[in-house]
């Protein structure tokens, strides 16, 4: 399985919208209705939160692959 899979099987919206939220959440730009306020969520902050998803889902492809082999 690549990166690719994985990718599409978890739903690339769905890892955005994750990336999105937990970014706004270390970043406080939550109104007070708990909705992210994404125009005040750095890019670079967002874009750190994406490459965290994208690094924990090649982690889970390496212990799948492990597993695997075994």
């Amino acid at each position: 399985m690549d990166i690719g899979m994985v990718i599409y099987e978890k739903n690339w919206d769905t890892i955005c919208k994750g990336a999105r939220d937990d970014a706004c959440a270390e970043h406080d730009t939550q109104t007070p209705t708990g909705v992210c306020n994404e125009e005040n969520v750095p890019y670079q902050l967002y874009r750190l939160r994406m490459r965290r998803y994208l690094s924990s889902l090649r982690s889970e492809i390496s212990r799948e692959k492990k597993k695997a082999a075994e």
